[in-house]
């Protein structure tokens, strides 16, 4: 995966079913100057939380979200930025850093 993703509306990374159950993704992640881009992070049916909310908004700096369950759950991880900034039509960049499944504490 390429660490800059530009002019995306939106963008799923789908990966097939983690075997073991996962409880916890972590996602270093930031967006453009002034764009305005969320992060959603699905495992299977399940929506995870970040501080208590379904999607985190992204910073200009890179940052660790943590995405979190109670239990764990199997299934298709969906890691989803939805970019709603637009510059002449293109959405502005957000950029990837690294994605942790069930990291170690």
């Amino acid at each position: 995966l390429h660490p800059r993703v530009r002019r995306q509306r939106q963008m799923c990374i789908r990966d097939r079913a983690y075997t073991g159950g996962v409880k916890k993704i972590v996602v270093n992640s930031s967006g453009a100057a002034s764009a305005n881009v969320t992060l959603k992070v699905q495992v299977g049916s399940t929506t995870f939380v970040c501080d208590g909310n379904s999607t985190a908004d992204l910073t200009s700096l890179a940052a660790e979200y943590t995405f979190e369950n109670a239990v764990a759950v199997e299934g298709d991880i969906v890691l989803t930025w939805d970019n709603a900034t637009s510059v002449a039509g293109s959405g502005k960049a957000f950029y990837i850093k690294s994605v942790a499944i069930n990291p170690a504490e």
